[in-house]
């Protein structure tokens, strides 16, 4: 019987372990648990979040139309330099015309009126619009 206290002793001794091992892999497993909760409530989360941003296609078209304004505008400006520097061609021809206009009335003696001034002008910017438009 001495025999079968001592296996009896290392039977109760190796199941105290083994019930010591369980009672820890039950803490681990109820923490896993309770981590795989918390994973599942911030997948939730970021669910909600995606949802909640506004979808990228409306955004990619409007920065496409935005570049294509910006292009137009670009090209818009060039004209407006465009003209703007014949417009200031213009008025040196038209300030040119008046200084000869001037010179030429002096020589003969004769004033140079603003209304004939005016009246060249007039005609200088007519056949300006008339070419452009």
């Amino acid at each position: 019987m001495a025999m079968a206290s001592g296996q009896a002793s290392r039977r109760r001794a190796r199941l105290a372990e083994l019930d010591i091992e369980i009672a820890a892999i039950r803490g681990q497993r109820a923490e896993v648990a309770a981590e795989l909760g918390r994973t599942g409530d911030v997948l939730a989360d970021l669910g909600r979040a995606q949802r909640e941003l506004p979808r990228t296609a409306p955004v990619a078209a409007a920065l496409t139309e935005v570049a294509n304004v910006a292009a137009r505008l670009s090209a818009a400006r060039e004209r407006l330099n465009e003209a703007r520097a014949e417009l200031d061609a213009a008025i040196a021809e038209l300030d040119a015309r008046a200084r000869r206009l001037r010179r030429a009335g002096a020589d003969h003696d004769e004033t140079v009126t603003d209304q004939l001034l005016t009246e060249l002008t007039d005609e200088r910017f007519r056949d300006r619009d008339e070419r452009h438009w």
